[in-house]
């Protein structure tokens, strides 16, 4: 029992990738070439693939269905250190979702014990493969234990907080540093109501106490129309995805039927939106501004031939695959942010106010959209405050209830803290957040990776990745690629339309009046005056 439990602490999980063809879902392993393989290193189970070799395991689990029918087969180059594995698809054609989402690819799925049975209204916290299992069984995983916790009775009454408030209790080891992580002074003994009301006292007191600094960057903008005038990748990316879905439209369009009094077929309207992918995807490597190697998501080195389609679902696959590859290949991700995924806490979420998620989402992104703007895409020491800050989830634990009430608590914080404190770039950091939010799930998952590398850089708001930003880069993996992200963004854009000045609360009106008054009664011999702004 000891030397079992000292393996387990030993095995690792190798560096992968994982990409497909037609027929074949193909993980890629970095693995070193000493390393001794026999043929039951191998494991596929329905949705389920799993590899060990000591010190190495991995467990991968597909939204469809593999099959061990004698196609399967792996390449080892021992030069290169990498073993390639080719696992065949259960249906042909059939297109596997979300191969970049890594650590939802390493979180197992449970199923009922019983046919009619529902799964069990738990949330997994985590799991951990077990290579030892029974070989009869050829169960590569052992019985989980979530921790003691402290009993509902116990926790009655007190508050809550975090991502789906899964939190209590979480500050009293930090008395000392909880200025420095959050705004709210006794987070366990403030109830969620009470938050808001203290939250909004400070912001007012703040943006009167320093009313000037508005004033003054709303007649003085010079640096903020740098920080206006900046393009953020996400900017460049959503131009660069506009013109491939205008190319798809344009080639549909003009393509020719072989007879003209031939319909227009599923099957052929496939074909021609893959031919015209096939064209973007190449003008797509001489014009993107970031790199085009999406390293998280595709494999370079394994190459396939797919089979020429030949019916409507071979077509559907065709276009969503190159689709999927095209975003890869606008949306790069980092080698070290891909590594950052597959050590992500493998967990199961039981949701209980899916729109309170999603508008504390918007938050988090608003404020690393504002310091992307801010700071011209150059993080600094103060990124992580400026996140935090303008967030009224991550200062204040305080969640929104809706997208206008998020939408409003991140521009009064935006006007009430930073260094440039301006309407226009508040609202336009808004409408940044909308074109992350629209790209999809990709450069969702990037957005809060690299909030997440911010905030470790952190001397104290580290504890923010734990509260709420790795839960977000879990949970984010688990939600639809379509449909969803643009709706949101969608809505999102439309409650930016309605929000007007008066409902931040504050007389910005009239503050941007007075301003030009003074500094036209300022005189000629003002208009050099050197801008003294504040101190943060």
């Amino acid at each position: 029992s000891c030397g079992r439990k000292e393996e387990e602490r030993e095995m690792l999980t190798p560096r992968f990738t994982v990409s497909q063809d037609e027929a074949f879902v193909i993980v890629t392993m970095c693995v070193p070439g000493y390393l001794k393989l026999g043929e039951d290193d191998i494991w596929i189970d329905g949705s389920t693939f799993k590899f060990h070799a000591h010190p190495y395991f991995l467990s991968l689990t597909f939204q469809h269905d593999l099959v061990e029918d004698g196609r399967e087969c792996a390449e080892f180059d021992r030069l290169a250190n990498k073993l390639v594995v080719k696992l065949p698809k259960k249906e042909n054609g059939q297109f596997f979702d979300g191969l970049d989402m890594l650590t939802t690819l390493l979180t197992p799925r449970k199923t009922p014990s019983a046919a009619g049975t529902a799964p069990p209204n738990i949330e997994v916290l985590s799991t951990t493969p077990n290579p030892d299992a029974p070989a009869e069984e050829e169960d590569w995983s052992f019985e989980q234990h979530l921790p003691q916790e402290e009993s509902p009775e116990l926790l009655l009454g007190k508050p809550h907080y975090g991502f789906n408030d899964a939190y209590t209790n979480f500050f009293p080891p930090l008395q000392e540093e909880i200025s420095e992580i959050v705004d709210l002074a006794d987070p366990d003994n403030v109830p969620a109501a009470q938050r808001r009301v203290l939250r909004m006292q400070q912001e007012d007191a703040k943006f009167y106490e320093q009313q000037d600094h508005y004033m003054m960057d709303f007649v003085d903008d010079t640096e903020v129309t740098k920080a206006l005038e900046y393009t953020p990748v996400w900017c460049t990316e959503r131009e660069h995805m506009h013109q491939l879905r205008r190319g798809m439209a344009a080639q549909a369009s003009t393509a020719v039927l072989p007879n003209d009094s031939a319909s227009l077929t599923p099957a052929s309207l496939a074909n021609m939106v893959a031919q015209a992918m096939d064209v973007d995807a190449a003008a797509a490597t001489s014009t993107a501004a970031a790199p085009v190697a999406a390293t998280g998501a595709t494999s370079a080195s394994v190459t396939s031939t797919p089979v020429a389609p030949t019916s409507v679902a071979d077509d559907a696959f065709a276009a969503q695959n190159k689709a999927q590859k095209l975003e890869e290949s606008v949306i790069y991700i980092a080698p070290e942010q891909v590594q950052a995924l597959a050590s992500l806490p493998k967990k199961e979420y039981l949701v209980s106010n899916m729109q309170a998620l999603l508008c504390g989402l918007m938050q988090v992104l608003y404020g690393y959209a504002y310091d992307m703007r801010a700071t011209q895409g150059e993080h600094t020491v103060e990124s992580a405050w400026t996140v935090a800050k303008l967030s009224p989830l991550l200062s204040w634990l305080d969640p929104p209830c809706s997208l206008q009430d998020s939408v409003v608590g991140c521009l009064r914080r935006a006007l009430a803290f930073p260094l440039y404190r301006n309407w226009k770039l508040a609202k336009l950091v808004v409408r940044d957040t909308a074109d992350i939010l629209r790209l999809g799930p990709r450069a969702v998952v990037r957005s809060l990776l690299e909030v997440r590398d911010i905030f470790l850089r952190s001397e104290n708001r580290h504890y923010l990745n734990t509260l709420f930003i790795d839960d977000y880069c879990c949970w984010v993996q688990t939600l639809p690629r379509q449909g969803l992200w643009t709706d949101l963004a969608d809505e999102l854009m439309r409650v930016d339309a309605a929000v007007a000045k008066a409902d931040v609360g504050w007389s910005l009106d009239e503050l941007e009046k007075q301003a030009v008054e003074e500094l036209a009664n300022a005189g000629p011999a003002q208009e050099g005056a050197e801008d003294e702004r504040r101190p943060l």
